[in-house]
């Protein structure tokens, strides 16, 4: 009946213009205020972001301070083989979980 009816057709029109929206407003913030030479994904449809951090910046010191000010983040380290690791990669989810693609700042390519 729900997908009969074009329910599920008009929810899931109605959330892909939410998760838009969110990463417009999420790549403005990107563009204001993250450091010179971040590196960020631009995701129209997805649930995550991927940030970037320039030298000498750190992802988990970046997420613990992020969580203090309310914004969570969450170290990409775990998400690499341990001979790809990467220490200056965040994740950011669009989905709910906080206040808070892979673009350069300023000057996106």
């Amino acid at each position: 009946m729900y997908l009969e009816s074009g329910m599920f057709a008009a929810h899931i029109g109605r959330m892909r213009e939410i998760y838009r929206r969110k990463a417009v407003l999420l790549q403005e913030a990107y563009r204001k205020h993250l450091p010179q030479g971040t590196t960020y994904t631009r995701s129209s449809s997805g649930f995550y972001t991927t940030i970037g951090l320039p030298a000498p910046l750190r992802a988990q010191a970046a997420a613990d301070h992020l969580l203090q000010r309310g914004v969570r983040v969450d170290p990409a380290q775990r998400m690499y083989l341990p001979e790809f690791r990467q220490e200056d990669v965040l994740r950011r989810r669009l989905t709910g979980g906080g206040r808070t693609h892979r673009t350069r700042h300023p000057g996106h390519r």
